[in-house]
């Protein structure tokens, strides 16, 4: 007799489980063969997540976030361009050669997303991905953020250099999540700029934006 466990389990994993983009978007039915150690992690806990359903009968929902952004987060590139543009008057000096291509979703929407799964939960573990549908390379992403916040763009330049683990392409598909009723509140534009006006209020002192 299996034993049943009460309650929901939303597992936060993320695009990174995909391999090498064969096929774009990205839909949740691409192949699982993560290329950093990252996403290998995050694949073996979707299994974890998977059996442990299976056996108890919990109900659970695993979600694939693409690239997250918004104010708050401290890390990652968004946050990286804007420290290196807003808090220094030097070159702005970025990994890879810029033609690379990353699917932002906003942070608000993913909470959003991520609420409407928990009510989606189920024993099979249905996946899906969290993400706009639509991709930017990270040179126009930082030359949008560059005219958001009247920098120069000229001070932008990439060193070629990639780190492993880091694919070409991600853009993903996410109509199986608008399906059951996700729809994105934030353009990368309105975004973005929120994200800047974040940024400003707690890394520029006030002195600085009143010159």
């Amino acid at each position: 007799m299996r034993m049943a466990w009460h309650g929901r389990f939303v597992y936060v994993s993320t695009a990174a489980v995909y391999s090498e983009a064969q096929q774009i978007p990205i839909t949740e039915e691409a192949p699982t063969r993560p290329i950093s150690p990252y996403g290998v992690s995050k694949l073996a806990c979707e299994n974890y997540v998977r059996i442990f359903s299976h056996c108890y009968g919990f109900r659970t929902v695993i979600a694939r976030i693409f690239s997250l952004y918004g104010p708050r987060q401290e890390k990652q590139v968004i946050f990286d361009i804007l420290r290196k543009m807003l808090l220094s008057e030097t070159t702005i000096e970025l990994f890879g050669y810029g033609y690379e291509v990353r699917d932002f979703i906003h942070v608000a929407d993913a909470a959003n997303a991520l609420s409407l799964l928990s009510k989606h939960t189920t024993v099979n573990a249905p996946i899906f991905n969290i993400c706009s549908a639509g991709g930017i390379t990270i040179r126009e992403l930082a030359e949008k953020l560059a005219s958001i916040a009247n920098q120069n763009p000229e001070r932008i330049i990439f060193t070629g250099y990639s780190k492993n683990g880091d694919p070409a392409r991600w853009i993903g598909c996410n109509k199986k999540i608008r399906h059951i009723g996700f729809d994105l509140q934030h353009s990368l534009s309105s975004g973005l700029i929120d994200t800047l006006n974040w940024f400003r209020q707690h890394y520029i002192p006030v002195q600085a934006l009143t010159k």
